[in-house]
């Protein structure tokens, strides 16, 4: 159907989000204009197009973790992976939230993000932007995923940086529950 003809487009935007040309410039205008085309996807994404959402999801979160203390484009690139990635959060609900967190907890998971550091700080930043940005009654999809997290960092011969990153990310994330004291 009509999904499927989207899923080459999808495709593309997908690997112009993470492109590699070698000027920096040109290589930082590309990505900007895929997040931004990524972003009308979202805003007009319905049911039948969610599961493309897996698919962008690792390129939303790669600009959206590039340094932040670097030059002009590099800033302008992660603002606009971080408003896509607020409206993405925004359409989150149980029906696609296996579209939206398992991508988002695989990236965590997959870059180290659970440590201390700047890739600590990236998994705090990014579970605030998450938490700010939903609907509050679909909190509860966020702690589910950080269950699984908590368990593996609760066992025998756990890495203790990664489990201090996991119970602040808990704490982060458990103030920012909307109506909590």
């Amino acid at each position: 159907g009509q999904v499927g003809a989207l899923t080459p487009f999808v495709d593309d935007l997908v690997r112009l989000c993470h492109d590699t040309q070698s000027n920096p410039d040109l290589r930082l205008q590309i990505r900007e204009a895929a997040l931004r085309a990524v972003m009308v996807l979202v805003q007009i994404v319905d049911s039948s197009l969610s599961e493309q959402l897996g698919k962008l999801m690792p390129g939303v979160l790669t600009n959206m973790n590039v340094p932040s203390g670097g030059d002009d484009s590099d800033r302008r690139v992660r603002e606009v992976a971080f408003r896509l990635f607020a409206d993405i959060a925004r359409t989150l609900r149980p029906a696609i939230a296996p579209f939206i967190l398992k991508p988002l907890f695989g990236y965590l998971d997959g870059n180290n993000c659970w440590s201390q550091g700047r890739q600590g700080n990236f998994v705090l930043e990014t579970l605030q932007h998450l938490m700010n940005a939903m609907l509050p009654q679909h909190n509860y999809l966020i702690f589910l995923e950080m269950q699984e997290r908590c368990a593996a960092c609760a066992r025998r011969g756990a890495d203790p940086q990664v489990a201090l990153c996991t119970a602040r990310a808990v704490g982060t994330v458990a103030s920012l529950v909307r109506g909590a004291p």
